[in-house]
């Protein structure tokens, strides 16, 4: 199967692995809320939920931006800012509550990497690798080759 996207050597698949890690961090934390809540330490609601919600989400954005979809890159995009959001919030709760930092995993988790792909999605080479469509325009019919 010849695909562009398979050989590709830009940043996209540095964008797509970065992305991937916060899907898989955000599952071993839906692994923890399940196992907190099995154990009886807490009600598995809302924290379970909120995390599938975003492992999930992150999973489906590296695909969509693997595949260059037209709106990935924005999605993309707001959901890091989201995270960063979360982060600062998480960050202000750990310093009421406990009066330190949070550690330096959860910083970067919600730090570092949602800054690192923003950047990376704000290239000029990674912008000009997602098609834009004018407003009415149909998305163009997608092509299947023989294998």
């Amino acid at each position: 199967m010849d695909n562009d996207n398979d050989n590709d050597n830009g940043l996209i698949p540095v964008v797509v692995a970065v992305v991937l890690v916060q899907a898989g961090i955000a599952l071993l934390a839906l692994i923890e809320v399940i196992l907190v809540s099995a154990f009886g330490f807490g009600q598995p609601g809302l924290p379970l939920l909120a995390t599938l919600a975003g492992a999930v989400t992150m999973l489906y954005l590296a695909r969509a931006v693997r595949r260059r979809r037209p709106r990935a890159r924005r999605l993309l995009l707001a959901a890091e800012v989201l995270m960063i959001t979360i982060g600062v919030a998480s960050t202000g709760l750990a310093l009421l509550m406990t009066g330190r930092p949070i550690e330096l995993v959860p910083a970067m988790t919600h730090f570092v990497m949602p800054v690192a792909v923003i950047w990376l999605l704000r290239r000029p080479e990674v912008r000009a690798e997602f098609p834009r469509r004018r407003r009415g325009e149909m998305p163009a019919p997608l092509v299947m080759e023989a294998s």
